[in-house]
This record gives C-alpha cells, structure tokens and sequence, in this order.
C-alpha cells in the first residue's frame, strides 16, 4: 500500500479512541480531528489506486497490517453508530474507504474473529460509560 506512518496511525487510533470516551466540545474536537486524518487516509488510497478504483480488491489474498488496524477500529461501525450515534466511515464523505471496509468485513478470517455483534455494543457501551465517568470524576 502507500506509504502510511506509524505515528499517522497512533493519532487516528487517539482520536478515535477520544470520541468514544468524550462527549460535548471534547468529542467534536475528537470528531473533527478523525475525520481530517480519515480524509488523508481516503486521498492516499484514491492516489494509490487510481480515482476510479473505489472498490478494494484482493484483500482476502493480501491482508496487512494496515488491513488490521484499520479493521480493529472501524470493523465495529454498526456498534458506534449505536452506542455513540456516529457514523465513522460514511460511505458518501470515504467510498474508498467504506468500500475497503466492506471487503475487509468480507475476509473469511475477519468473520470468524469478529465477536457478536451485541457483545461489541456491550464492550464498547461499558467502556464509554467508564471513560465518562471516570472524567467526571476528575472534573
């Protein structure tokens, strides 16, 4: 793939982690920071492949680590859009992006490790609720 820096994906990974353990003026600053470092993330893989290609193939056959960490974070879209009410990777602002997803959800072994989807809204709602209690505590 292009060229995409450990410590891109070390801010991404901060940022998304922010929006879920934040809420009010915290998490849209979170929010907006995911969503320029998503659009770098989208531009790259549009240059890499082409402005045509919006649809990711061969993924089960190449997986990496970018396929990895980009699935660890956004593999669970449907539990943030129902815990949090967002919607990380929307398919009109990233189709690259989304599109890749939607192949890497289709990886034989991503299917067999991906927990079920009510025990991931379980895992992240408890995580949420701890992170926010935890900061209202400090405050």
């Amino acid at each position: 793939f292009f060229f995409f820096p450990f410590n891109f994906s070390l801010q991404l990974m901060e940022s998304t982690f922010l929006v879920v353990k934040t809420d009010g003026e915290a998490q849209q600053k979170a929010i907006d920071h995911v969503y320029e470092k998503l659009k770098v993330l989208e531009d790259g893989m549009k240059t890499y492949l082409g402005e045509g290609n919006a649809i990711i193939s061969g993924v089960e056959n190449n997986f990496g680590i970018l396929d990895i960490v980009f699935c660890a974070l956004y593999g669970a879209y449907k539990a943030h859009e129902e815990v949090i009410g967002l919607k990380f990777i929307v398919p009109e602002k990233f189709p690259v992006l989304f599109s890749w997803l939607m192949a890497i959800a289709e990886v034989e072994a991503v299917k067999i490790a991906t927990p079920p989807h009510e025990k991931t809204v379980g895992i992240l709602q408890l995580f949420r609720l701890s992170a926010l209690k935890s900061s209202s505590a400090t405050e």
